[in-house]
């Protein structure tokens, strides 16, 4: 079922005031800067503001299972991460 132009405008509002509320950009700023390669950060700076079930249940099991490497002291690496996209671009 397709929102009419009301709904659509209110989902908008909604969406503006909702980032606004829960200070999207200083997240997103904070997370930016511990970003430990330009790969990390093209990937932060790509995220938006998700209202998918699906998609954040997804990304907050990713979160849980980084949580479970940390606490549980198995080392993760993070230096040493090479962008590969100019690469894969070629094949």
């Amino acid at each position: 079922m397709q929102a009419n132009s009301n709904e659509s405008e209110a989902l908008q509002l909604f969406h503006e005031n909702a980032l606004n509320k829960l200070e999207f950009d200083i997240i997103k700023s904070v997370v930016l800067n511990n970003c430990v390669s330009e790969l990390g950060r093209n990937e932060t700076l790509s995220n938006t503001f998700c209202i998918d079930k699906k998609q954040i249940i997804q990304k907050l099991l990713e979160v849980k299972e980084f949580q479970d490497i940390l606490s549980q002291d198995q080392s993760f690496p993070t230096d040493h991460y090479h962008d590969l996209e100019e690469l894969l671009k070629m094949i």
